[in-house]
């Protein structure tokens, strides 16, 4: 993940003032440093330039400027000509900032603030920001704030605190999408993607990607105005971050919430909607899990599992004895929306074995595929086992 503009102006916003550069704010940060001497035409042969860099967040209090305020203008140009990313002005000298300086700011998208808090220290500045710079450069760093989120009972502050750690630009509405290749990502395709990622629409203060368990996981957030459609983010996230050709790729997507403090819902519906994506490449939907979603939550109560292992078990011990593959059938034939024919092409069977198989699972269990009730508990059966498996892989994977 990288550090921002806005996610500077969010960190320190209470005491920050933006006077122009408004389109800048996606601009990267690769490092905070003081603009003191380097410009001042008296030391001009001596240190110019020595310490500007390319994505850096210049702070100035224009010390050299307090007699020529002129030069205010001529700093932001040259600190655009060498690619920094912006300028933070702690203006103890009151000096003028002309209007043909904020325009020519405005008009190339580069930020400058007035920072106005009295509390805000160049040095805390440049510890605080290069430190979370290096920590989000961090893949630890980022599984480690998640890793809190799924814990449970986690308080509403610790919530916010943790998203704030990985973005200080997140919004409050917000979904996710986790994705996890069929087969383990390889490095370089991952450092693709991440780059795909940095050069796409996508790439807004307000969302960010980063690597978790073992997949990558994508929050997109905003204010709650001109809110996006959930299913044109997700296409364009799967086409044009992670394309095809990459890797096979389970996707699965949360609902939307509407506040930050409901992320530990959205990171576990994203990783729960995955675990039913299959290496088709078609996303998952967390809203279109229909009963699903219930039975996601008590699938491990003994209630339930006394339930479904009554009927799983008595077809286990059948297939164990005779090999008889009934409870592949009955989870794939559920699958297939109860069709034989489909169950059939997905097991390579005909369908009269299919057909045979159904029947003897009638047998076995007393419950009729071709009843509507039986074959409700049948069904529900199969979900519940599902769903306990998918909650107990993604506990298991926590720890």
């Amino acid at each position: 993940m990288q550090y921002t503009i806005s996610d500077f102006y969010h960190t320190f916003k209470s005491g920050l003032r933006l006077i122009a550069g408004a389109g800048g704010m996606t601009r990267t940060v690769s490092n905070v440093a003081i603009l003191d001497y380097e410009l001042d035409p008296a030391l001009k042969s001596k240190y110019f330039h020595t310490n500007l860099q390319e994505n850096q967040l210049a702070l100035s209090s224009f010390l050299y400027a307090r007699d020529n305020p002129y030069l205010i203008g001529t700093a932001v140009k040259h600190l655009m000509e060498k690619g920094c990313s912006g300028l933070a002005i702690k203006n103890v000298f009151h000096l003028p900032i002309h209007d043909t300086v904020i325009r020519y700011a405005d008009a190339r998208n580069f930020p400058v603030f007035l920072i106005e808090g009295t509390d805000i220290y160049f040095e805390d500045v440049i510890y605080r920001v290069n430190r979370r710079i290096e920590a989000l450069r961090s893949d630890a760093f980022a599984q480690k704030q998640l890793d809190m989120l799924m814990e449970e009972n986690t308080d509403a502050s610790r919530v916010l605190a943790c998203c704030h750690s990985l973005n200080p630009s997140l919004q409050s509405y917000h979904f996710m999408i986790f994705s996890h290749a069929v087969s383990e990502l390889a490095e370089d395709n991952r450092e693709k993607i991440i780059r795909r990622f940095e050069n796409s629409p996508l790439n807004i203060p307000q969302a960010l990607l980063t690597s978790f368990r073992g997949g990558l996981l994508f929050l997109f957030s905003w204010d709650g105005e001109n809110s996006p459609t959930l299913s044109e983010i997700a296409h364009r996230f799967q086409t044009d971050v992670l394309k095809p050709d990459d890797s096979l790729m389970r996707i699965g997507i949360s609902s939307v919430h509407h506040c930050l403090e409901d992320a530990p819902l959205a990171l576990r519906e994203s990783l729960q909607a995955c675990c039913f994506a299959d290496k088709s490449g078609c996303p998952v939907f967390f809203d279109n899990l229909g009963s699903f979603k219930l039975l996601l939550d008590f699938a491990q109560t003994p209630q339930m599992q006394r339930f479904s292992r009554n009927i799983l078990d008595k077809l286990e011990e059948y297939d164990a004895e005779n090999n008889g593959k009934l409870a592949e059938t009955l989870a794939v034939y559920c699958r297939s929306n109860c069709s034989i024919p489909a169950a059939a092409g997905i097991l390579m069977q005909h369908e009269n074995t299919v057909r045979y198989r159904l029947e003897k699972i009638c047998s076995v269990t007393g419950l009729d595929f071709r009843s509507f009730n039986d074959m409700k508990q049948l069904s529900l059966a199969w979900q519940i086992k599902q769903c306990a498996d998918i909650r107990a892989g993604i506990e298991s994977s926590s720890r």
